[in-house]
C-alpha cells in the first residue's frame, strides 16, 4: 500500500456528503485541501470543518489547505461532490489541477456525472462511484450525517488493468486509519449507479413535487401509485439502455418505500425546494424525461412530475429576482442546449412587457424558447422557418388569452381596470406549461 500521506488529495463541494468524505479524509492524511469559497471557505479557514455524525461521532477537522478551485494546485486524488447543474463550471476551473495520473471520484447524484467528467476534463482517471447517506450542510457549514449507516461503491465499467489499480488506490484512501469510510468496489458499477438513480427518480421527485415526508406520501394511496409508477417509468428508460436491473431491484426499491424509510423523510431535492434554491430537477426528472423520449417511451407520470419541477424551478428564479421573460427561458436552458448566462442576459429587456407593460415577458420568454427550436438556425441550409415559428407563437400567445383575457402585461396586471387578471407567478407558470407542451414534440 503507498504512503498516502505524500499524496495530494482534495474534496471539491463542502455540503452534505462533500462534507462527511473531507471530514474523514482530513482526519487520516496530511496533505488534503478543502475547495470552498465565499462564507464557507472563511468559515472553515478559521475554525476547521465540523461532522456531527451519528455513525463517526462528532469531531473536527483542520485541513492542510482550504482554496478555491481556481486555486487549487495540482492533485493526485480529487473528489468531486457538487451539484449537477455547478459540474461543468467546476470542471473548467479545475482541469489545471488534473494530471494525467489524477484520479477524479465524483459522489454525486445521477447516472452520468462521471461521463460529463470525461468529457469536459478530457484526462486523468474517472473512477464512479454512488453513496448512500443522510447528511446535510448546517446554517454554521458544520455537517450533520443521519443514521448509523453511510456507504459509497466505486467502480469502472469495464475497467482496463490500469484503471482497476487507479479503483484499488482509491479503496485503499478510503479505507485509511482516521478515514475508514465504509465502501465496496463494484465491478458492475453502472448497475449500482442506476438502482440508486431509479430510487431517487421516486424519491426525491414526489417529495420534491407534493412537498410532503415519505409518511404523507405512502398515507395516501394516489401518490403512492405515482410513486410505484415513476419507479416503474425509469426502470423503462434503464431497460432501453441494456442496464442491469432485475425485477428483484426494483421490487425491494418499491419495498423500501412502504416499509424502511422512516415518516418524516424527505429528500435534497424537497428541501432545495422548498426552501427557494437551485435545484437538481434536471438531474433527477429532466434526464429520465429527456431519455424517454429519445428512446420513443410513453412516461406520463415523470412528464407531469417534470412540468411541476420545471414551474417550480421558473417560480424560485422569479423569486430570486429574475424579470418574467428571464424566469420562463432560464427554466428551459437544458432542453435547447442554451447557456443559461447567455439566456438571462438576452432576455433581460423583455421584463415588463419590454419595460412599457406591453406583451407578458412571460409570453416573451416563451417566445424565444419556440424560436431557439424552431429555428433552422442557418439560412444556407434552405429551410426558412420564420413563418412557421411566428405562426407557433401566435398560436400559444392566443391560447394564452383566450384562457386569461389578454396578453399584455398592464391588463393582466389590471394597471388601468384595478382588476388584475392573472398575477406575475401565475403568468410564468401558464408559459412554462405552453413552452413545455410545444418542446415535447422534440427529441433533442
Amino acid at each position: 500500500m503507498q504512503d498516502y500521506n505524500k499524496k495530494k488529495i482534495a474534496v471539491i463541494g463542502l455540503g452534505g456528503v462533500g462534507g462527511y468524505i473531507a471530514a474523514l479524509l482530513g482526519n487520516a492524511y496530511s496533505d488534503v485541501t478543502f475547495v470552498a469559497r465565499g462564507p464557507r471557505k472563511k468559515e472553515i479557514e478559521e475554525n476547521g470543518l465540523v461532522l456531527h455524525s451519528d455513525y463517526k461521532g462528532e469531531f473536527r477537522t483542520v485541513p492542510a489547505h482550504v482554496t478555491t478551485v481556481e486555486d487549487l494546485e495540482p492533485q493526485d486524488y480529487i473528489f468531486v461532490c457538487v451539484k449537477n447543474y455547478s459540474l461543468k463550471d467546476v470542471c473548467l476551473a479545475m482541469k489545471h489541477a488534473v494530471k494525467e495520473d489524477t484520479v477524479i471520484i465524483p459522489v454525486m447524484n445521477g447516472v452520468d456525472p462521471g461521463d460529463n467528467i470525461r468529457k469536459y476534463v478530457g484526462k486523468g482517471t474517472v473512477v464512479d462511484s454512488l453513496i448512500y447517506i443522510v447528511a446535510f450542510s448546517n446554517p454554521d457549514y458544520s455537517i450533520t450525517q443521519q443514521g448509523n449507516f453511510a456507504s459509497l461503491r466505486i467502480g469502472i465499467t469495464n475497467a482496463t488493468k490500469a484503471e482497476q489499480q487507479k479503483v484499488r488506490e482509491v479503496s485503499e484512501i478510503l479505507s485509511g486509519e482516521g478515514a475508514q469510510i465504509d465502501h465496496k468496489v463494484s465491478d458492475k458499477i453502472e448497475g449500482e449507479i442506476w438502482k440508486k438513480y431509479i430510487l431517487n427518480c421516486a424519491f426525491n421527485v414526489e417529495t420534491a413535487v407534493y412537498n410532503q415526508t415519505i409518511g404523507e406520501l405512502r398515507t395516501d394511496a394516489e401518490k403512492s401509485k405515482e410513486y410505484e409508477a415513476l419507479i416503474q417509468e425509469a426502470w423503462m428508460v434503464a431497460k432501453k439502455k441494456n442496464i442491469a436491473i432485475t425485477q428483484d431491484d426494483i421490487d425491494a426499491i418499491i419495498h423500501r418505500f412502504y416499509h424502511e424509510y422512516a415518516d418524516n423523510a424527505t429528500s435534497s431535492l424537497q428541501r432545495d425546494v422548498a426552501s427557494g434554491k437551485i435545484s437538481e430537477c434536471e438531474t433527477f426528472s429532466g434526464y429520465i424525461v429527456r431519455e424517454g423520449r429519445k428512446a420513443g417511451l410513453s412516461l406520463p407520470i415523470s412528464e407531469k412530475m417534470y412540468l411541476e419541477l420545471k414551474k417550480k424551478k421558473a417560480d424560485v428564479y422569479h423569486h430570486m429576482g429574475y424579470n418574467c421573460a428571464q424566469a420562463v427561458l432560464c427554466t428551459f436552458c437544458e432542453e435547447l442546449d442554451l447557456d443559461e448566462n447567455v439566456a438571462f442576459r438576452i432576455s433581460e429587456g423583455f421584463g415588463l412587457g419590454m419595460g412599457i407593460m406591453e406583451m407578458c415577458g412571460a409570453l416573451s420568454g416563451m417566445a424565444m424558447a419556440i424560436g431557439m427550436k424552431n429555428s433552422v438556425g442557418d439560412l444556407s441550409k434552405g429551410t426558412v422557418t420564420k413563418g412557421d415559428t411566428y405562426r407557433k407563437i401566435k398560436e400559444n400567445i392566443l391560447a394564452f388569452q383566450e384562457k386569461n383575457g389578454s396578453y399584455l402585461c398592464r391588463e393582466l396586471k389590471g394597471v388601468e381596470t384595478g382588476k388584475v387578471l392573472l398575477s406575475c407567478p401565475m403568468c410564468i407558470s401558464e408559459a412554462v406549461e405552453l413552452t413545455n407542451q410545444y418542446l415535447k414534440q422534440f427529441v433533442k
